[in-house]
């Protein structure tokens, strides 16, 4: 059995495992990109937001995920299997999970490649 961690939920009568509790944010995290995307380009665009978190929680991942598809690389993949409206919206994902590392715009270049995210430190 897993380590269990107190939340509100558990407070209410549930304890919640680590991997419970990485589950519930990865759902806030992706609903919240969601969001963003409806609010920017009209529809939340969930398969992009999918695609590029898919390796997100995988065993010795966890938020290092970002390296594998955060990128302009991970963007041109995206563009091709789902358009180009959709590789407008991997930019502002992206762009809003690099803010989050203290990335900026105007300090840094966007990340080429896996490697370029690399060596930028962010991962």
């Amino acid at each position: 059995m897993g380590k269990h961690i107190f939340t509100k939920k558990a407070i209410r009568g549930k304890k919640l495992t680590k991997d419970e509790l990485y589950q519930v944010k990865k759902q806030m995290i992706f609903e919240e990109h969601c969001k963003e995307s409806s609010a920017i380009f009209g529809k939340p665009y969930e398969e992009v937001h999918r695609w590029l978190d898919e390796f997100m929680g995988a065993p010795g991942i966890g938020m290092k995920h970002r390296r594998f598809r955060h990128h302009e690389a991970g963007i041109r993949k995206i563009t091709k299997l789902f358009g180009e409206d959709a590789g407008k919206v991997a930019r502002q994902h992206v762009a809003t999970d690099l803010k989050e590392e203290g990335w900026n715009e105007k300090e840094h270049p966007f990340p080429k490649d896996e490697d370029h995210y690399i060596r930028m430190g962010l991962f």
